[in-house]
């Protein structure tokens, strides 16, 4: 896995795409437990999910999955599927790792970017990549899913080299759940920079917040 410093890093300007997931600078320490009902990082990332814009990607693959021959859920299903997915992905990562919000037929798992990566790196911690894992796991036979590993950052920095940055990261969240199991062809990778803040920047604990890695799970539904 690469190491490279955010504010060291020598890379392109570039422009980039999505959700909301998977963020810059970060805290080593993990968070402490907070009720993923009553957490700050739920509702950024509900925040975040609006402002992202990705739907002719997500329109795109979802075309492309469609022809390959995934069957899509049934509309009517929707409301149950995704309350069965919430209770799975909540006994499995929710708490102190991740929280979750459904959001206008999706669910979204918003990690705070230091429970997963190493601060400043696009490097996974230990136990980053084993939530990561575990995620895979669970939804590796959801095969009328699309999921968006989505990356944000603080406005530390300058913004090209921030989307460059979280986009790094947000390719290797997509290429480590693939590695454990999770068909790459269901994952979007999306490097948003300092674009869709959550909170101010002009704090500390507000940059914190805005450090995160959200993945969108999207029910391909007819």
């Amino acid at each position: 896995m690469l190491g490279s410093l955010r504010h060291g890093l020598h890379v392109p300007r570039v422009s980039v795409l999505l959700l909301a997931a998977v963020v810059s600078a970060c805290a080593s320490r993990p968070p402490g437990p907070t009720p993923p009902q009553q957490s700050h990082v739920t509702r950024a990332g509900v925040g975040a999910h609006g402002a992202v814009n990705a739907a002719a990607a997500r329109a795109e693959r979802m075309r492309a999955l469609l022809k390959s021959g995934v069957v899509p859920l049934r509309r009517h299903a929707l409301p149950d599927y995704l309350k069965g997915l919430d209770a799975r992905l909540r006994a499995s990562v929710a708490g102190n790792t991740a929280d979750i919000a459904r959001v206008d037929g999706s669910l979204i798992v918003v990690f705070p970017a230091r429970a997963l990566f190493t601060a400043d790196a696009v490097e996974l911690t230990a136990a980053g990549e084993k939530s990561l894992a575990t995620i895979s796991e669970v939804l590796r036979n959801e095969h009328a899913l699309l999921v968006e590993a989505a990356c944000h950052t603080d406005r530390l920095g300058v913004p090209a080299d921030n989307e460059a940055f979280t986009q790094r990261r947000a390719d290797l969240v997509r290429d480590t759940l693939a590695a454990h199991g999770l068909d790459a062809s269901h994952i979007i990778a999306v490097g948003s920079g300092d674009r869709y803040p959550v909170a101010d920047n002009a704090t500390e604990d507000g940059r914190r917040t805005n450090r995160r890695v959200e993945l969108t799970l999207l029910p391909i539904v007819r």
